[in-house]
């Protein structure tokens, strides 16, 4: 009942509408909120310096209204995926860590419907487009570097993913990823 619910809300269809002019079924995702806009500013000049990735292919998400309108202001498209527009949906309180949550969930629904994500932070600077070295592991569903934080979760399995530049191919694999994601969400 909430996936349904989730599904007609105003930044569900946002993001379709933003998926109609790609031309490729790969989404390279980024975050920002009030303190790190300038930081996007700048993630965004090191990709058309650096790069040939279309601005169209990067999904920013507005974890504000504030920087929501900014980046309207000076034309750059994004999502407004505040606190009240996605919570509600996953039964979940606000918090820095929660970025993650909303990450995964929009990374999880992009995936579902069939497209590549590439899920970047903003200081992770591009100095080369990483999408050839991508190509690399073909037959790879997500790939990473591994990290070590969550610390608790890292202890306990020896390894984790670090978020900081990682690819999330739509595979079957990715689905049932998702699905155990979710179960370790809900019991760590």
């Amino acid at each position: 009942q909430n996936v349904d619910y989730m599904l007609r809300t105003k930044w569900v269809q946002s993001v379709q509408m933003y998926l109609t002019q790609l031309t490729k079924k790969e989404v390279i995702l980024v975050s920002v909120n009030e303190a790190f806009l300038e930081t996007l500013l700048n993630w965004l000049s090191a990709v058309k310096l650096h790069t040939q990735i279309p601005f169209s292919n990067i999904l920013i998400l507005s974890m504000d209204r504030r920087v929501h309108i900014s980046l309207n202001k000076r034309g750059i498209f994004s999502i407004l995926l505040d606190d009240d527009l996605i919570f509600p949906y996953t039964n979940l309180h606000s918090s820095f860590s929660h970025i993650w949550i909303k990450r995964c969930t929009v990374t999880r629904l992009l995936n579902h419907w069939g497209y590549d994500v590439i899920m970047m932070d903003l200081d992770a600077i591009i100095l080369k487009d990483p999408r050839p070295l991508f190509e690399n592991f073909k037959d790879s569903d997500i790939i990473g570097s591994s990290g070590r934080y969550p610390f608790d979760l890292y202890r306990r399995w020896g390894v984790t993913l670090c978020m900081g530049v990682v690819m999330f191919r739509s595979t079957s694999a990715i689905e049932t990823f998702w699905e155990t994601a979710s179960i370790v969400k809900t019991n760590v």
